[in-house]
């Protein structure tokens, strides 16, 4: 789990999100994670 965990990480870094709602990326869990990737790449649809 916690490679997938940094792949999510350097994926959102990537398209430049380094917090989210206040908090630290590297802070949040594996499925908090998930949905904030799977949003922008929604928005950028």
């Amino acid at each position: 789990m916690a490679l997938q965990k940094e792949f999510l990480i350097r994926r959102l870094l990537e398209i430049d999100i380094d917090e989210y709602n206040g908090k630290g990326i590297h802070e949040l869990e594996y499925s908090e994670l998930k949905k904030i990737l799977a949003t922008e790449k929604a928005k950028q649809l």
